[in-house]
This record gives structure tokens, C-alpha cells and sequence, in this order.
């Protein structure tokens, strides 16, 4: 659901995949995804309008828009990253992994990936070719990842409850 922030209330409901979502930067419109329909879907902000959605081989347990919101990520079940247009949602590429994607974000200028899930690594990725750049291996399953404002760091958290700061142009570990 799209609730407004200053009531409360609920403006829209979608029913559809709600395990992952996203505002795209200039708040029109809103990324979504299920374990159970198997879709990603992007809707009108203010409508709740579905505007497209594709299908995937498996759960999508994340996605984000990229900062510019011409390009989006989506990954899940299927162990596969994929970078997505935002007008129709097709592959600009997929990145293939061992196992689960479970979070996924993108560098603040755009032009770097990180991505994590159950094969317990976190990778960051070059927008443009897909290739990895680095891989860090983690402690337990890779549950959460973000980049620092000015992209010079990467935050990573695992199913262990163990919080990593990683330089992220090389990915040493800060603390």
C-alpha cells in the first residue's frame, strides 16, 4: 500500500508481490516484487496503475531504480541480477550468481552495482559491462547493502547480525 505521509491513510493498495519495493527518484513511480506472483511490477505513484510488469524464473526479493530512474534492479530466486529499463523493463543485462539475491543497490553516481544474498558474497559490478570488480565473502547470508552519499563506501549486513564498512572502490573491509 502507498500510504500519505502527513495522514496516514492509505492513498492506494496493490495487490500483487510486496517483499520488495521502491519510490523511483522523483517519487512518480513505485517498484515492486513477490516471492509468490514471481513479478516485477512498476506502478503510477499516484494511481497505483500497473504500468508493466515481467515475469521472473523465481521470488524477487529486491529491487532499486537507479539514480537518474531510467535504469532498475531486480533480483531474487531464480540467482540472478538484472538490470532493467525502466520504460518496459527490458534486460540491459543479468548477472548470474551461486545462489538467492537478496539486496541489491546502486552507487549514488549510478555507474556501480552492489549485490548480495545466500551465497554469502557481496559484489560490486560495473553498470555497464556487469563485471565484477570485487567480491567480498561474508560471515553469513548478505541481507542488506548501501553505498554511502558520496559512494566511497559500501555497507554491508549479514544474516548473523554483523555489520561491514568496505572501502568500495577495492572492497577492504573499514570495520
Amino acid at each position: 500500500s502507498l500510504l500519505d505521509v502527513q495522514t496516514g491513510e492509505k492513498v492506494w493498495t496493490f495487490e500483487g508481490g510486496g517483499d520488495t519495493c521502491a519510490l523511483s527518484p522523483d517519487g512518480t513511480q513505485v517498484l515492486c516484487g513477490g516471492a509468490n506472483d514471481k513479478k516485477l511490477s512498476l506502478l503510477d505513484a499516484k494511481t497505483g496503475e500497473k504500468l508493466w510488469a515481467v515475469e521472473r524464473a523465481g521470488a524477487v526479493w529486491t529491487c532499486a531504480f537507479g539514480p537518474d530512474g531510467t535504469r532498475m534492479l531486480c533480483g531474487g530466486g531464480d540467482k540472478k541480477l538484472s538490470l532493467l529499463d525502466a520504460k518496459g523493463g527490458g534486460k540491459v543485462w543479468t548477472h548470474q550468481r551461486t545462489d538467492e539475491v537478496k539486496t541489491c543497490a546502486f552507487s549514488p553516481d549510478g555507474t556501480r552495482v552492489l549485490c548480495g544474498g545466500d551465497d554469502k558474497e557481496l559484489s560490486l559490478l560495473d553498470v555497464k559491462t556487469a563485471e565484477k570488480v570485487w567480491t567480498v565473502e561474508c560471515a553469513s547470508y548478505v541481507v542488506t547493502c548501501a553505498f554511502s552519499p558520496d559512494g566511497n563506501h559500501a555497507l554491508c549486513g549479514d544474516w548473523d547480525k554483523k555489520l561491514s564498512l568496505l572501502e568500495a572502490k577495492k572492497g577492504g573491509k573499514v570495520w
